[in-house]
This record gives C-alpha cells, sequence and structure tokens, in this order.
C-alpha cells in the first residue's frame, strides 16, 4: 500500500489520535465507522480504497478520494461500507470505469466478502 502523509490532505483534520489509528483500531465502533475529522483515519481510508480498487497510488487519485469522502453528499455516511460503495458509485475517474465489475471479479463487489478495514 502506498504511504501519504498528513501534507498530502486537501482538507484539515484532528490529530489527537494515535499515529496508527486508523490501522490500530480501539473498539468495535471503530471497525465499523469512520472518523470523517481524524487525519490518521482518513489517510488511512483513503489509501485503502485505492489498494482495494487497484487504483494506481497517486496524489492525484488520493485526492479524489479524500474529497468524495468529505463531499456534502456524503456528510450523512459513517460506516466504511457505505462510504467505500459511495465513493465508487461517484468516481467518475475513466481508469475505473469499471469499478464494479473489477470488485465484483474481486469478489468484492458489496464488501461483504472481506473484513472491515485492517
Amino acid at each position: 500500500m502506498a504511504t501519504f502523509s498528513k501534507t498530502d490532505l486537501k482538507y484539515d483534520y484532528n490529530w489527537n489520535q494515535d499515529d496508527n489509528a486508523g490501522s490500530n483500531y480501539k473498539d468495535f465502533y471503530d471497525q465499523i465507522n469512520i472518523n470523517k475529522a481524524e487525519g490518521n483515519e482518513v489517510l488511512y481510508f483513503c489509501e485503502k480504497f485505492l489498494e482495494v480498487h487497484s487504483l494506481a497510488p497517486t496524489l492525484e487519485n488520493f485526492l479524489h478520494v479524500e474529497t468524495l469522502l468529505q463531499s456534502k453528499t456524503a456528510a450523512t455516511l459513517e460506516k466504511r461500507l457505505e462510504l467505500y460503495n459511495f465513493i465508487a458509485l461517484h468516481w467518475t475517474n475513466s481508469d475505473i470505469d469499471n469499478i464494479y465489475n473489477n470488485a465484483i471479479e474481486n469478489n468484492q463487489g458489496d464488501y461483504s466478502s472481506t473484513s472491515p478495514i485492517n
């Protein structure tokens, strides 16, 4: 997985949790939901989205995930799986026009076959 840093992020975040907060969950709730105000969780989420969808780990793709994650349309979404599906649905980059087909081929169409991000 590519490693981006907080300087790569477009939006401002809280950095109160551990440096590994995105990948080291404190409880079950953290595994299901994402705190979109916490920088480490956003970093990890964006990186994992690119990895799961076999997208090039470019800054452009990373920022596109972040922008969709922070969009007003996604404001009420907190669950990781809902956010994955939302971003995949709203992604218009020609590199992944067939994102659902690729996900289904990899048995990840609804993400139910995968554990929460870890």
